[in-house]
């Protein structure tokens, strides 16, 4: 079954979830608006990351994400692996514009094998879940095993298939879509050659959003890879299954042309043509 486009039906108003909008015209006894807070999701329900059919927990922790038009997303390291090099799980730590936790994103895979393969091989397959701080996860990034072009499946909160990231080849620009299951592009991300730490994000032809990597310091820069995000999303963009999607393609562009910065591959030739 394919999965429509949902600005086709989407408006300010359905991220506003405004429980007033057309009450009179409602029959007796019919709810609108979003479920109370103490309901639980409404899982399998119409479109995968549509916030009407969250959890009322779920949807005031990403209402930022939402609603908001700013996210910071700072990669954690630990001290041992800053002195050794030894590459520990990716981790993050993903804020809203007043600082206030959304998720915490981690990557899965606690043995010895899977620790190997982290620092060994790049091209291996990764998943990484965001998780609120009530341990609802809100979304999961699943890349396969990627020696080229990245891809990577992203699940909404109830475990379906919300959409898609593929890495388009370019000579001189690095590029994401965004898409839903069927291939349809519902939005594209560009890294322009000369502004190797900036994404800018259109939809229908106009800039909705960017991502960008901070500086984080010489420092920080040249001994760990530890990096800082912002996702800066306008108020035009009001599809929520894309706002979703740019936070899994933020964590996507980071362990696709950043992750591994300190072994000397961060800007090297290949980044700007493929992935690692």
């Amino acid at each position: 079954m394919s999965l429509p486009d949902d600005d086709a039906s989407a408006s300010p108003l359905e991220l506003a979830f405004d429980p007033r909008r057309n009450r009179s015209a409602q029959p007796a006894g019919h709810r609108t608006g979003p479920p109370p807070d103490h309901e639980d999701g409404q899982s399998g329900i119409g479109v995968p990351g549509d916030p009407r059919t969250m959890s009322g927990a779920l949807r005031r922790a990403l209402r930022p994400l939402l609603e908001g038009t700013y996210l910071e997303i700072k990669q954690r390291k630990e001290w041992g692996e800053v002195l050794t090099g030894w590459e520990a799980r990716n981790r993050y730590h993903v804020r809203g514009g007043e600082g206030h936790t959304l998720v915490e994103a981690e990557e899965e895979g606690h043995g010895w094998l899977d620790a190997v393969m982290r620092n060994l091989n790049p091209f291996r397959k990764i998943s990484l879940e965001c998780v609120t701080d009530n341990g609802i996860v809100a979304l999961r990034l699943e890349r396969p095993w990627t020696f080229w072009l990245t891809r990577a499946d992203v699940y909404a909160w109830d475990q379906r298939v919300m959409g898609v990231l593929v890495q388009r080849f370019t000579w001189l620009r690095r590029v994401l879509e965004i898409q839903s299951t069927d291939g349809q592009v519902l939005a594209r991300i560009e890294g322009p050659f000369f502004r190797p730490w900036t994404f800018l994000v259109q939809k229908d032809g106009l800039e909705v959003g960017a991502i960008r990597k901070r500086w984080g310091g010489v420092g920080r820069e040249l001994w760990t890879d530890a990096d800082t995000f912002t996702l800066e999303l306008r108020p035009a963009l009001t599809c929520p299954r894309v706002r979703q999607m740019l936070l899994a393609a933020t964590l996507l562009i980071d362990l696709t042309w950043f992750e591994n910065g300190r072994r000397g591959q961060r800007h090297g030739v290949m980044g700007l043509f493929g992935s690692r």
